[in-house]
């Protein structure tokens, strides 16, 4: 996946499934992805999850101090992996801050 950044969800976090997991951008594929750990968090321990896939190479991400907002740092060049599967250096967002929110329903 060619991590960028690994960042600590903490325990305590507001977002629920995200609690106690590892973030790691991904600038090969476009993707933040999710790895829970165990309790004592030292392995990582269940299904790693997807989110945010674009056509982005997300370098580094951020949290911010409430947990629910996540800032995510493109790069402005590279390939990629595009939103039909295959290899691109078209980017959707060079250069950028994307800032995702969590929004509960």
């Amino acid at each position: 996946i060619s991590p960028g950044s690994i960042t600590y969800y903490p325990e305590d976090g507001p977002i629920e499934d995200w609690r106690n997991s590892l973030l790691i951008t991904s600038m090969k594929n476009g993707a933040l992805y999710r790895c829970p750990l165990s309790e004592d968090k030292k392995q990582v321990q269940g299904y790693t999850k997807i989110y945010f896939h674009s056509a982005n190479r997300y370098r580094v991400s951020r949290l911010h101090p409430d947990g629910k907002i996540i800032y995510i740092a493109t790069d402005t060049g590279g390939p990629v992996m595009g939103l039909d599967g295959k290899p691109t250096k078209e980017l959707a967002n060079k250069g950028a801050i994307i800032k995702f929110e969590y929004i509960e329903k």
